[in-house]
C-alpha cells in the first residue's frame, strides 16, 4: 500500500500524458499530451522517452520505499532496561554508555540483515540497594550496583534493607568506587576517628554508601550511637550544609573524581578524611571484595596529600532467568565499543577487557557472560 501512495502521482501523471484522461470531461479542453511533455522537459527531449523514464523512476522509488518498509516490519526488538543511579552520578553516565553501545551494535546488525536485535533503555534510580531490589522483582533487566551490596543479596536473610535476590548473576565488572568522607574545613576533623559525636550525612538507610561507611566506622571503633546520622540528602544540600557548618561531614561512595566532592572542595575548601591503615586491613579480612584505594593529591581542589581509603568494584548484574542471547548481546556490545564506554567517565579511562571479567565481583557469573568472555580469551 505504501508503494502505491508513492508511485500513484507519477503513474497517474504518466497516464494523463499518454492517453489524456478526462480531456473531454465536463466540456473542458486540456492541453495535448505532447504539449504538456514539452513544458515538463523544456522541449529538449523526446516526450515519449521522457514519459517512459518518469514512469520507470516512479516504480524504482516505490520499490525502494516498499523494501525499506517491509524490512523494518521484519525486525523484532527485545527491549531491556538498565537501572543506574542519580542523573548527575557515575552510574547514570556508565549505564547510558552501555545502552549506547548496545543500540549501536543492534543498528549495525539490522543493516547486516538481522531480524531480532536487543534495544536498551537507561533508567535513573536510587542507587545500588534500590537497583538490586528492582532487578530481583523484574522491574530492571540489568542494574549497576556495588559488589558488596550484590553479595549481601545472595544471603537468603540479608541484613538491613538489602533484598535477597534468587538467581542474582554478575555480567561484568566496571569501575572502582572509593569511600569519600568529606568534612568541613577549618575544624578539628582531620582523622576518621574525629567523627565521634559529629553530625554526618551517611546516605539513605540501606544504601551502599551508608553500609560501607558504617563498616569503616566499626573498624575505627565507632559503633552505633557514636555519631548522629542524617538520611536522604540531595548532593547539593550535602555540599551547602557542610559549607554552612550545619553538617560535620557527608559520605559518598563513587568513582574518582566525584562531582559532589569537587563542588564542596571548590566552594568552601572541604577536605577528605583518610582511613587508618589498621582499620583498612581489618575490613579486608572480613570482605575480600574490598579494595584499597589511593585518592591522588590532584583529584580535588585544595588537596595537598594522597588520601587512603577503601573501595569496592561496581558491576553490572542481572538474574539467571534473563535469556543467554540477551546477556551475550550486552557483553559483546561493550567489548566491541570499549572506546565509547571509556569516554563515559574518567574512572573508566583505563578499562580493559580483562578488567571487565565478572569473577572479581564475588557473585556467580551468568553462564552466557562466562561463555562470551571465554570466547574472547578473557577468562
Amino acid at each position: 500500500m505504501s508503494c502505491l501512495w508513492l508511485v500513484l502521482p507519477i503513474t497517474v501523471g504518466y497516464c494523463k500524458l499518454s492517453i489524456g484522461i478526462g480531456s473531454e470531461s465536463q466540456g473542458e479542453s486540456l492541453p495535448r499530451p505532447k504539449q504538456t511533455a514539452r513544458r515538463l522537459f523544456d522541449g529538449n527531449r523526446s516526450s515519449s522517452v521522457s514519459r517512459f523514464f518518469l514512469f520507470i523512476f516512479g516504480l524504482f522509488l516505490a520499490f525502494l520505499a516498499g523494501t525499506q518498509i517491509s524490512r523494518a516490519a521484519e525486525v523484532a526488538h527485545r527491549y531491556i532496561t538498565i537501572g543506574t543511579g542519580n542523573p548527575t552520578g557515575a552510574y547514570y553516565s556508565v549505564g547510558t554508555a552501555i545502552c549506547d553501545a548496545i543500540n549501536r551494535q543492534s543498528n549495525q546488525r539490522v543493516k547486516a540483515g538481522a531480524t531480532l536485535v536487543t534495544k536498551c533503555l537507561v533508567a535513573f534510580s536510587g542507587g545500588s540497594v534500590f537497583n538490586i531490589r528492582q532487578v530481583g522483582n523484574g522491574a530492571f533487566t540489568f542494574v549497576i550496583a556495588q559488589s558488596n551490596v550484590a553479595q549481601l543479596a545472595l544471603d537468603p536473610t540479608p541484613a538491613d534493607t538489602v533484598a535477597s535476590v534468587r538467581g542474582l548473576r554478575s555480567v561484568m565488572a566496571l569501575h572502582n568506587e572509593a569511600l569519600h568522607v568529606v568534612a568541613q574545613s577549618n575544624t578539628l576533623l582531620t582523622e576518621f576517628s574525629d567523627l565521634q559525636g559529629a553530625l554526618i550525612s551517611t546516605g539513605g538507610i540501606g544504601s551502599g554508601s551508608r553500609q560501607l561507611f558504617l563498616r569503616a566506622a566499626e573498624a575505627h571503633g565507632l559503633f552505633d550511637g557514636a555519631f548522629d546520622q542524617v538520611d536522604n540528602m540531595s548532593p547539593d544540600i550535602k555540599v551547602r550544609s557542610v559549607c554552612d557548618g550545619l553538617l560535620s561531614a557527608f559520605v559518598v561512595v563513587t568513582a574518582v573524581p566525584s562531582q559532589t566532592t569537587a563542588k564542596a572542595a571548590s566552594e568552601c575548601g572541604a577536605q577528605l578524611l583518610p582511613l587508618d591503615s589498621e582499620a583498612i586491613a581489618e575490613m579486608f579480612g572480613s570482605s575480600p571484595s574490598l579494595e584499597a584505594v589511593q585518592i591522588s593529591d590532584d583529584a580535588y581542589p585544595g588537596m595537598t596529600a594522597t588520601v587512603q581509603t577503601i573501595g569496592v568494584r561496581a558491576g553490572l548484574f542481572t538474574r539467571d532467568v534473563v535469556p543467554d542471547a540477551v546477556v551475550r548481546d550486552v557483553v559483546e556490545a561493550v567489548l566491541g565499543n570499549l572506546d565509547l564506554v571509556r569516554a563515559a567517565h574518567p574512572a573508566l579511562a583505563d578499562l580493559s577487557p580483562d578488567l571487565l571479567h565478572p569473577t572479581r565481583l564475588g557473585v556467580p557469573v551468568h553462564i552466557a557472560a562466562e561463555k562470551s568472555f571465554t570466547a574472547k580469551d578473557l577468562n
